[in-house]
């Protein structure tokens, strides 16, 4: 009877701090799927052109863009010039 209890708890998926090893390999698994798609988010993000708007002490506003794959900024009077540029320079 001994020999055949230590068979069946030999059947079962081994105990690690009350969790079965499937349970953490899948708990592993949806880690390192989750770590994988923020850094595809992160490489697809810094590539990404930014574009924000600043002003001087007059009052004055300015829109900024900058180009990380390029490394080229560029700073403009009005939102249209800056739709011109992304235009001619993206489409």
């Amino acid at each position: 009877m001994l020999h055949n209890s230590l068979h069946q708890n030999q059947s079962k998926s081994p105990l690690i701090h009350g969790i079965q090893l499937p349970q953490i390999k899948s708990k592993v698994a949806s880690l390192i799927n989750n770590i994988c798609e923020r850094f595809v988010t992160l490489i697809n993000h810094a590539s990404e052109l930014k574009v924000w708007q600043t002003s001087d002490r007059k009052g004055h506003t300015w829109w900024n863009a900058y180009d990380p794959t390029t490394g080229n900024s560029i700073s403009l009077d009005s939102e249209a010039e800056m739709r011109m540029w992304i235009e001619e320079r993206y489409h």
